[in-house]
């Protein structure tokens, strides 16, 4: 991931890691399996670079049939996604409500 943002992303960044590391405080817990070669290391500060890579592989897939949109299939999510999501403050149905930007036409 590049660490080059500018101003907006920086504050961006900067609230979600806050967000992040408040919530865990305020809790009194600390995350663990954000290190995939260590996954028992537990913080209380993670890094936006440890939470955007615990959804490297989280897709949603959105079904069409002649032009149109008929279902959305979430991603299923493992219990360290579902802890950042909520820690966070959003649903776990937070996919469910994406609207897809790319519209994919049939061809035939």
């Amino acid at each position: 991931m590049s660490e080059n943002f500018n101003r907006k992303e920086s504050k961006v960044i900067a609230a979600l890691e806050f967000d992040m590391a408040k919530a865990l405080k305020d809790s009194g817990e600390k995350l663990t399996g954000v290190y995939p070669e260590n996954p028992k290391i537990a913080i209380a500060s993670p890094t936006i670079s440890r939470i955007v890579a615990a959804f490297e592989n989280v897709y949603v897939v959105f079904i069409y049939s002649q032009n149109r949109l008929i279902q959305v299939v979430p991603p299923q999510l493992n219990d360290l996604q579902k802890k950042i999501i909520q820690l966070l403050g959003f649903s776990n149905d937070l996919f469910l409500k994406i609207t897809p930007v790319v519209h994919i036409s049939e061809s035939g």
